[in-house]
């Protein structure tokens, strides 16, 4: 019986013998990215140090770290109170593309900046639930548009459009791009501004953004409706997660119930998230 034991443990897998752990599991051991250590590491820094690019993401974000200048940099502001450390915004990265090698390198703890989910971003961190929610839009320069619709029903024009597209270089719209706009010649811009003054002027047939950032922009502008529209895509919806280092996982889940306690488990708009945080939305 002992021999038979012996030989059925000898042509296990290592994973499945007794006292093995899953490769991953052990890894994480090694390593110390536990939620114990995790967290245990950011009261060692005696900070939380968040990544946030260097570029305006209103209402989220703009170039102050001041807690009432942006969603994110509130909520990062009170998960360092909750830790009882206080807030490091590290600025270092000058996309969100830089943030997540931030992250995948363990030069910050989180990084907490409307970041979209993709899968290429997936395979290097790990997100947490959303905790926003915008639909994708268009920002459309009217002549131009009409111009490539060349009697079309606009509809059509979108399905298969062939124009010239704006996007935020460095930004999950690339990959978004790519996927929803295969035949669209892509143009990347440092910053949103620099795509909408291009769409503006007739550069570009049409910008690829969000919803509230679109929306914000003919609220600032009430004559821009003469030149420019928006188009709101319904069936896009973009999730927006906090990034934390590939093994934290359990640090993930604190940072889940932390959005839980704070605002609810559901994932909200933008605005919503505004009036809850109290910003300033200019």
């Amino acid at each position: 019986m002992q021999r038979l034991r012996r030989m059925m443990l000898r042509n296990l897998p290592l994973a499945l013998l007794p006292g093995a752990a899953f490769p991953a599991a052990a890894a994480a051991e090694a390593k110390g990215t536990d939620a114990n250590a995790a967290i245990s590491h950011i009261r060692r820094d005696g900070m939380l140090k968040v990544a946030v690019p260097k570029v305006r993401a209103a209402p989220f974000f703009t170039l102050s770290d001041a807690p009432s200048s942006g969603v994110d940099i509130a909520i990062a502001e009170a998960l360092a109170r909750s830790l009882h450390v206080p807030l490091q915004i590290d600025r270092r990265a000058g996309s969100f593309n830089e943030v997540i090698d931030q992250v995948a390198a363990g030069g910050v703890h989180l990084a907490l900046c409307k970041l979209s989910r993709t899968l290429p971003r997936a395979q290097r961190v790990f997100y947490t639930k959303p905790y926003a929610v915008q639909q994708h839009a268009l920002f459309i320069n009217r002549l131009g548009f009409a111009a490539l619709s060349r009697g079309k029903k606009p509809e059509d024009t979108l399905r298969n459009f062939e124009g010239d597209l704006g996007i935020l270089a460095n930004s999950s719209y690339h990959d978004i791009a790519l996927r929803d706009f295969p035949r669209a010649t892509l143009h990347e811009y440092a910053d949103w501004e620099s795509v909408f003054h291009a769409v503006r002027k007739g550069e570009l047939h049409a910008g690829y953004s969000d919803h509230y950032t679109i929306n914000r922009l003919f609220s600032a502008d009430r004559g821009l409706s003469l030149t420019a529209r928006m188009i709101t895509l319904n069936d896009k919806i973009d999730r927006i997660a906090v990034a934390v280092p590939h093994a934290a996982f359990h640090f993930a889940a604190y940072i889940d119930l932390f959005m839980e306690l704070s605002h609810g488990a559901q994932a909200l708009p933008a605005g919503e998230l505004v009036k809850t945080y109290g910003i300033q939305d200019a």
